[in-house]
């Protein structure tokens, strides 16, 4: 067992771009350019030493118990990793824990979820954790990247990114039945594509455990001042009324972070044009979110409405990009007609990176699906889409080079 194991994931990890232990809310993870060895794609790798994990406290970075280390937090990661997927959360391609090549690990998808500590402590620390994921920067980098020149294009990306933060946890909320319980800028990724992506599963828990302790898991309240900034700590989780949160919506906690994130964003740059404030129609919103009501917080999915993102083109249309393969023939084939007005200089897709990462596979996929053999070996779904959809692939393609 031990790191020689990874050899057995089916990627090339190359040179690592952000240190294990640059912060505390990262779960010990360092981040590593990776390529597949299917196709030489890009990858991201996230690779964290349990030896490391098991020495370093999470008092690192403040004066809290050095009794507390890095290795469950991480452990909870890995584990909620391989069960959470959903389109706006990060994807990921495949796990490894070193110590267990052959998945023998003590640890179960029941236990993480019940937050059982005995579980995360059961497991070996002698290997490595390696989850492979699609390529992606963290969000700090990202904003760090912008053109301040690019204002009207900073702010249409910047909002359609919030839209996949809201959908994903609206997922986790209404869905998976989880509080994500770590939101903060820590916790979002980019992909090339501009897909803001949720991760760092160290604190997901479900609401309302009865282990006597109420309110999250056992897991979740021992961690949970460590591995969120205390700026994205509801009032609630600061003063451990456990009970409280119990007897709370399961939104809840990620409601009052989410209010906080709001404004971070918006007022981290001055390149989304709002004058480093939360957008007018937003500020209300952002203002119940942060309420120390619990109970008066609102639901993560009725935003999705909010003028900023429902009446923003560029959001919308790639929201709708991101369902394409869901699509008819012809809604596919109207969608292509008016993409090269979109792609040109100017237009609400245009720009070399939109079309390399999300508007090529959608051609690509229209192609094949085009050119499949019918069940009488005929081409094509229908008469004419072929050579309509080999044209306007062609002029796509074009004014984005």
């Amino acid at each position: 067992m031990g790191n020689s194991a990874s050899a057995a994931l089916p990627y090339k990890i190359g040179d690592q771009t952000h240190p294990p232990f640059r912060n505390p809310y990262t779960a010990g993870y360092a981040i590593h350019k990776a390529t597949s060895n299917s196709d030489n794609s890009n990858v991201t790798a996230f690779k964290a030493s349990k030896p490391d994990l098991v020495k370093t406290p999470l008092d690192k970075f403040g004066p809290k118990d050095p009794s507390y280390t890095q290795i469950l937090p991480a452990l909870q990661h890995f584990y909620r990793s391989k069960t959470i997927l959903h389109p706006n959360v990060l994807k990921v391609h495949a796990l490894l824990d070193t110590d267990y090549p052959n998945q023998e690990s003590p640890v179960n998808a029941s236990a993480v979820n019940a937050g059982n500590l005995s579980s995360l402590e059961a497991s070996a620390t002698t290997g490595e954790l390696i989850i492979i994921t699609e390529e992606c920067m963290p969000l700090e980098d990202w904003l760090s990247s912008l053109d301040s020149a690019n204002v009207e294009q900073n702010s249409n990306m910047l909002a359609y990114g919030i839209l996949c933060i809201l959908q994903a946890l609206t997922f986790l909320h209404q869905n998976a039945k989880l509080a994500h319980g770590a939101l903060s800028p820590h916790s979002i990724f980019v992909t090339r594509s501009g897909d803001f992506k949720l991760f760092y599963y160290t604190l997901a828990t479900p609401i309302g455990i009865e282990d006597g302790g109420g309110g999250p898991t056992a897991h979740f309240r021992k961690f949970e001042s460590y591995l969120v900034p205390p700026q994205y700590r509801s009032p609630e989780r600061k003063e451990t009324r456990w009970d409280v949160i119990q007897n709370a919506a399961v939104h809840a906690v990620d409601s009052y972070s989410l209010g906080i994130l709001f404004e971070y964003l918006y007022s981290h740059t001055p390149t989304f044009g709002y004058g480093g404030q939360v957008p007018e129609k937003l500020k209300k919103a952002v203002i119940r979110l942060q309420t120390n009501n619990i109970k008066m917080r609102p639901r993560v999915h009725p935003l999705l409405k909010c003028p900023v993102f429902a009446e923003n083109e560029y959001v919308q249309l790639n929201d709708s990009l991101s369902t394409m393969d869901l699509k008819g023939v012809e809604e596919k084939v109207i969608f292509l007609q008016k993409l090269p007005s979109l792609m040109a200089p100017g237009g609400t897709l245009s720009g070399r990176s939109m079309c390399v990462y999300k508007i090529v596979p959608i051609l690509v996929s229209c192609l094949r699906q085009a050119t499949m053999k019918g069940p009488d070996g005929s081409e094509g779904g229908s008469g004419g889409v072929l050579q309509d959809v080999d044209r306007r692939l062609i002029m796509a393609v074009t004014p984005a080079f």
